[in-house]
């Protein structure tokens, strides 16, 4: 099996010098989405925002109690949010892009995120990358376990507007296309009342859309971190309810280098005091930008 990066909102928002270039990380997400489409985010009510503003995750949650049809359109208006970021001619995810490149690494990298900001820097380096198992002859595999902005389920779909749903008990399972044309995009949002294959951002990680795919996905990752040999983790704070990830990752044999800054440091360290112990996993207490070249000596990246 290859090794593996596993990248989180971290890594996107230490990827640029200029972070109005990148999403914001969960403290800054509500007011930005409400900055992004106003009508919308203002219907959330007070008490709710409040919720969002503190800890995203439990937001969701609290609107689901208050509100299970209007979190649909939420998660619609996210996935807007996120593909709006676009490619740049110099970030990390290139630089480690390129590196991969010019290494010929056989190792596969995995994002928790719903932005494209990984996949635009594979595609500008010139790696040929493939989701799921079924590697070609020099590509490179990326993985997807809580989906993203610009994939969709062609199985269902719904007229917005005039369809409303339960979106934690509802889910469709079919294939899988993905959009990168701007107005194919946002034809398709905007009409659809499906979000795009997208787990929401809550504890249990529920998804609408797609859900074989982010099933085989999850899978795969599970597969992707018992196997390494060695794994970075770059930007994912701590959350044991991800059970899909932690598990696993408590569960391997795999060298560790867990890079999140000091913030996320203590939080690795209670989780490795209980589930790694004497597992030896490197935890820096610096952030992507600054620790770029450590870990990719740990991954075997050097030129």
């Amino acid at each position: 099996m290859p090794d593996l990066i596993l990248m989180g909102a971290g890594a996107s928002y230490g990827s640029e010098n200029d972070t109005t270039l990148v999403p914001p990380l969960a403290v800054d997400l509500f007011d930005a989405l409400l900055k992004f489409e106003p009508k919308l985010w203002s219907h959330v009510t007070e008490e709710v925002a409040a919720e969002f503003r503190l800890n995203f995750e439990q937001g969701v949650l609290a609107q689901y109690t208050q509100s299970r049809v209007l979190l649909s359109h939420l998660q619609r208006s996210m996935a807007g949010f996120f593909f709006r970021y676009g490619p740049s001619s110099a970030n990390l995810y290139l630089k480690l892009a390129n590196r991969i490149k010019k290494t010929g690494w056989a190792g596969s990298v995995a994002t928790l995120n719903y932005e494209r900001l990984l996949q635009f820097a594979m595609i500008r380096a010139g790696l040929n990358i493939v989701c799921g198992p079924n590697l070609t002859p020099n590509s490179t595999e990326i993985c997807f376990p809580h989906g993203c902005c610009n994939l969709f389920c062609e199985s269902v779909r719904g007229a917005a507007g005039m369809v409303a749903m339960d979106p934690f008990s509802v889910s469709t399972r079919g294939p899988i296309i993905a959009l990168d044309e701007p107005r194919s995009f946002w034809h398709r949002l905007r009409t659809d009342a499906f979000p795009p294959v997208m787990s929401y951002f809550e504890p249990a990680k529920m998804t609408t859309s797609g859900a074989n795919f982010i099933e085989q996905q999850r899978g795969r990752l599970q597969d992707l971190i018992v196997g390494a040999d060695y794994i970075a983790i770059i930007g994912v704070t701590v959350r044991e309810q991800d059970n899909h990830i932690w598990d696993s990752l408590a569960a391997t044999k795999a060298r560790i280098y867990y890079c999140s800054g000091v913030a996320s440091q203590p939080q690795y360290f209670d989780w490795q005091k209980r589930k790694r112990p004497n597992s030896g996993d490197i935890v820096s207490d610096k952030y992507w930008k600054e620790d770029f070249e450590a870990v990719c000596d740990h991954m075997q990246l050097q030129l």
